[in-house]
């Protein structure tokens, strides 16, 4: 009973039916000459295949009924990748080293962990949005594709797959999914004011939010429409009387932001390990004792000296 079928290094042209192997779970033929897949729709145990370094140009004949879990299509001529949504067990696909100029198939393999399209010719944006809602992918390889020359490329990714750890070979790292995340947004008007009422001359506000994908010659926009977009100054105004609610609002803006703002910096554990012996004295044996200014002063515990 067969089970791993390894033709690669052959000269084979075509893929003849294997309907006979039917209990096939692993499948090899990379290094031959084949320009179609076909022949596998009887194999209903097939979990792995791999056709690398052939003469593919679209994934045809991957059948809905195949229970394939990893499959490797690299170095091919695929432009078409129609058939692979109809794998709905999918959980590792490479394609590297094709034709591919989309990914809207992709984003109906609801489980796939792991994807590689670098080498490819993805040039917009707006197609790695067909891969927000694949809740299981973790890995994404867009490298060497144009698409990775767009300014801010990692950041508008990361915001837009925050599932995904691992970009590009490269993991995602914590401060990267911060200002991809956090201070990637519409309210970046909001945020440049109370940062700069509450932290300014504490930390540094930096603008991630990539730039606009838009034409804005000819339009006679003035400094007040787009001063958000580059954080200018406004001139300082006697600020009206808050009622509760904004003043509620504000506060809240101004906790997240201080949260945000430490934890994207060092500031945070500095400011924790600088005054851990100040913030819990007893378990560096000291105790607080009042003077009679107000103030307080540690006092070693000097018990069995």
């Amino acid at each position: 009973m067969l089970h791993v079928a390894n033709f690669a290094w052959n000269r084979i042209t075509a893929m003849r039916d294997l309907s006979r192997h039917r209990y096939i779970q692993e499948l090899v033929l990379d290094h031959n000459e084949i320009t179609e897949i076909s022949g596998l729709s009887a194999l209903v145990f097939l979990k792995h295949v791999s056709l690398t370094h052939n003469k593919l140009r679209s994934t045809k004949g991957l059948t809905g009924n195949l229970p394939i879990e990893t499959l490797d299509l690299s170095y091919n001529e695929i432009s078409i990748t129609a058939d692979l949504p109809r794998l709905t067990r999918l959980l590792r696909v490479n394609l590297a080293h094709n034709s591919v100029e989309a990914l809207k198939d992709f984003g109906n393999c609801k489980v796939l962990q792991y994807l590689d399209v670098s080498y490819n010719r993805i040039r917009e944006l707006h197609h790695v949005d067909a891969l927000t809602k694949l809740r299981d992918l973790s890995h994404l390889d867009l490298s060497h594709c144009p698409v990775a020359r767009i300014p801010y490329y990692r950041y508008r990714v990361l915001v837009r797959t925050q599932q995904v750890i691992e970009l590009d070979t490269i993991p995602a790292s914590v401060r990267e999914r911060i200002k991809a995340q956090v201070l990637h947004g519409e309210d970046i008007r909001s945020r440049v004011e109370v940062f700069e009422k509450h932290l300014q001359g504490r930390e540094t506000f930096v603008n991630h939010l990539p730039p606009l994908d838009r034409d804005f010659r000819y339009r006679e926009l003035s400094t007040s429409s787009i001063g958000h977009l580059f954080c200018l100054k406004k001139p300082k105004t006697s600020a009206p009387k808050e009622s509760a609610k904004s003043f509620a609002t504000e506060a809240a803006s101004h906790a997240i932001l201080v949260a945000q703002t430490k934890i994207a910096t060092k500031s945070f554990a500095a400011d924790v390990l600088d005054n851990m012996s100040k913030r819990y004295p007893f378990l560096f044996g000291r105790e607080t004792v009042p003077r009679s200014s107000g103030r307080t002063r540690l006092v070693t515990d000097t018990k069995g000296v």
